[in-house]
């Protein structure tokens, strides 16, 4: 769409993305297609300075058929998000830091996702450390085990 219309002077990219955003939702009556509090907000970052040409080979789909296979076009999606909640739960930071990288763990309020990063992290390490641990235990059997068998 953006080659076919906003190049040419045909729409604004303002009116583009309205017309696949904001306009499609309101007419299914879906509570998106706009970054407010509560709306599900589905996030793209584009590239409009790309220029590729569209190859069904490289589709991630099943679906390989278009009328587009080989037509050169601009702009390249290069990240989506989508169902992400803009003005999710918050919860009171615990003030344990002062460095403002470290969001929850400062006095500032965090979005409650970020406890499942520092849950991940946290197991992370621990599986490291589990991992380290048998393997210097394995390590300490052989030795013993070629030692008692008069191998070294």
């Amino acid at each position: 769409c953006y080659t076919a219309m906003v190049l040419p002077g045909l729409m604004s990219v303002d009116m583009l993305i309205s017309k696949m955003t904001v306009e499609p939702a309101r007419a299914l009556g879906l509570k998106a297609g706009t970054l407010t509090p509560g709306a599900a907000a589905d996030v793209v970052i584009l590239d409009p300075n790309a220029v590729w040409a569209i190859d069904p080979g490289k589709f991630l789909s099943k679906g390989k058929n278009t009328p587009f296979a080989g037509k050169v076009v601009t702009t390249l999606l290069f990240l989506g998000f989508t169902g992400l909640m803009v003005g999710a739960p918050t919860i009171p930071g615990l003030g344990i830091a002062t460095v403002s990288w470290l969001p929850g763990l400062t006095s500032d309020s965090c979005f409650l996702g970020i406890w499942l990063v520092y849950a991940g992290l946290f197991l992370g390490i621990l599986t490291t450390f589990y991992y380290v641990t048998t393997a210097i235990r394995l390590v300490r059997e052989s030795i013993a085990a070629r030692q008692g068998n008069g191998n070294e």
